[in-house]
């Protein structure tokens, strides 16, 4: 179970223009929490339970499905942009097991493309048909673009972590909210977001429709991905509140796994990539211990319910999040994504209901 921070953490000041500026305490935070040791559950928590998780052949997203097996999951389904890449996780996270760990789980490769409605949908439509119950969705697939890339009429870090991400977490909801009332159990959907947002601009914001700002090739900046994962915490912080408002059992919270080593960069310009993966050297987390924070969050209880954590802990989002002008901005932008979501696929939105 997550614990809660009880005391405010200003980590920014932050100027009518919300540049962000680094504090003492934001440095002093991430070299705290970056040598944590990040407890798991304990063992045998997800007896019997199915699990999802996105971008799973690298990095955390295959180290939590390790994780999970190891916990005592009965099912885990490893979703990868290829199947033969699925596969070749589930050969690895295998080998790794005892033979009584191996006997008792059900690893399969599924593949699914964020970067495709068309893929979200058939992935989606599978789990509908194949899965006889879902206990928790762990949402890690994401991309850090360095440079302007389409997909689906948006920018890559949008349609891969904002929109393919939520437009799945929509699909999957009528199957978790069976799960809940069949087996009397409250699923979980986590969202690897990241401490990014507190560095976001976010000048979209000013714009008539930020979704369609956020398509110009000419705006793709270094703030894109900041960005993104500040407009995955919005999302899920009304999405919380219209579940609640539904009375629909489900938890659903976003995660900061840290500085990882891991593969996220990859896709930076050269000397940017190389600078970041020089610090990561020096304090990056593991991939395991990393992924031990998507597990937590996959295991946390309601006291989570449209939060954000960070090494274990609920913990403060930026204070734009919690200003007015970041109230207005996440209610905008819930109403923007519906309606993008809702002319992908007709009737989206109902699973809400």
């Amino acid at each position: 179970m997550a614990n809660r921070r009880q005391h405010p953490l200003s980590v920014f000041t932050e100027t009518n223009y919300l540049h962000a500026f680094v504090s003492p305490n934001y440095v002093k935070h991430v070299f705290w929490a970056q040598w944590q040791t990040v407890p798991l559950p304990k063992p045998g928590h997800f007896a019997g339970q199915t699990v999802i998780v996105t971008g799973a052949n690298v990095g955390l997203g295959l180290e939590a499905v390790r994780h999970f097996a190891r916990l005592g999951a009965a099912r885990v389904i490893v979703a990868c942009r290829s199947v033969e890449k699925a596969e070749a996780a589930v050969a690895d996270v295998r080998q790794s097991l005892t033979a009584e760990q191996a006997a008792a789980v059900k690893l399969e490769a599924w593949d699914m493309d964020l970067g495709s409605f068309a893929s979200v949908a058939a992935f989606g439509k599978r789990a509908a048909k194949e899965l006889d119950r879902l206990d928790a969705v762990v949402e890690n697939a994401g991309v850090a673009a360095g440079t302007y890339c389409p997909l689906e009429g948006h920018e890559s870090s949008i349609t891969v972590n904002v929109l393919s991400t939520f437009y799945l977490a929509f699909l999957l909801l009528p199957l978790l909210r069976q799960t809940a009332a069949q087996h009397n159990v409250r699923p979980n959907i986590s969202i690897v977001s990241s401490d990014a947002h507190f560095f976001a601009r976010f000048d979209e914001q000013y714009k008539p429709s930020i979704f369609a700002a956020l398509q110009d090739p000419a705006s793709m900046t270094h703030d894109r991905y900041n960005v993104s994962k500040l407009l995955e915490i919005l999302v899920v912080r009304e999405m919380a509140k219209v579940l609640d408002d539904k009375k629909i059992g489900i938890t659903v919270n976003t995660l900061n796994p840290g500085l990882c080593r891991t593969q996220l960069f990859r896709s930076l310009p050269f000397g940017v990539r190389h600078l970041v993966n020089g610090g990561l050297v020096l304090i990056g987390r593991t991939a395991d211990m990393g992924a031990r924070t998507l597990v937590s969050a996959a295991a946390a209880g309601p006291e989570t319910h449209g939060e954000y954590l960070d090494t274990n802990e609920v913990w403060p989002v930026s204070t734009y999040v919690t200003s007015e002008a970041g109230a207005k901005a996440q209610g905008r932008v819930w109403t923007e994504l519906l309606g993008i979501l809702e002319g992908i696929h007709p009737g989206i939105i109902k699973n809400l209901e």
